[in-house]
């Protein structure tokens, strides 16, 4: 984690005007605790948090009782910290409770199939694609492990493909870093388009034009 002086020109895309409390129960939240920050205004009932002595599949119950009881979840939020190597380059995966979220167990997700319609992805570099400059004859693949991940719940995932920078104290991250990619259940991928709705717009934020917390990155250090 690297700490920053100044805000920087982060805008605010906030909409939480349009979400009326009852239809907050159709959005959850995957929190990796190693993400620096706090969620204390968000609801615990679409609340997971992970660490590294906490399966995934914890939070996977969670979500599958909060559907079976409220319905499909309309967006899952999943904050962490991305996999990057030495050079800021992702696409290694995610570092999200015990087991991490790789290509090599992705296939864990599908406990939530066709239980979510939308997943976003809150973390440095997840669908960064391209040749490694430590080992140029590998290719860090984020784009396929996004697409796999969609492919198997069911649901349309966003990611972004280069580091990102968040609030400590409220996880807005305003404009997103680079490039956000759109992976389709049926395999296609789109670059450009934004999530209709953002981590911001289901949590409590502090009011505006206060700032109470730092702007960092989400690499993993």
């Amino acid at each position: 984690m690297i700490a920053q002086t100044e805000i920087g020109n982060k805008s605010d895309r906030r909409k939480k005007e349009n979400i009326m409390a009852e239809d907050l129960l159709k959005y959850f939240i995957f929190r990796d605790k190693r993400l620096k920050g706090k969620l204390s205004y968000a609801s615990l009932a679409i609340l997971s948090e992970l660490d590294e002595d906490t399966s995934v599949t914890t939070a996977f119950g969670r979500l599958y009782l909060q559907a079976k009881n409220q319905g499909k979840i309309n967006t899952l939020f999943i904050l962490c910290h991305g996999y990057v190597n030495d050079f800021d380059q992702g696409g290694l995966g995610l570092e999200l409770g015990k087991e991490d979220l790789t290509i090599n167990n992705v296939i864990k997700w599908a406990a939530l199939k066709e239980l979510v319609d939308t997943i976003v992805v809150c973390a440095c570099s997840a669908a960064y694609t391209g040749h490694s400059m430590l080992q140029p004859w590998i290719v860090q693949d984020g784009q396929a492990l996004m697409s796999s991940l969609s492919k198997i719940t069911g649901a349309t995932v966003y990611a972004a493909d280069r580091l990102q920078t968040y609030f400590t104290n409220d996880f807005n991250f305003g404009k997103w870093e680079g490039t956000v990619y759109t992976f389709w259940p049926d395999g296609k991928t789109y670059a450009g388009a934004l999530p209709e709705t953002e981590i911001i717009d289901v949590i409590s934020p502090m009011p505006y034009g206060t700032y109470y917390g730092d702007v960092i990155d989400r690499r993993n250090r």
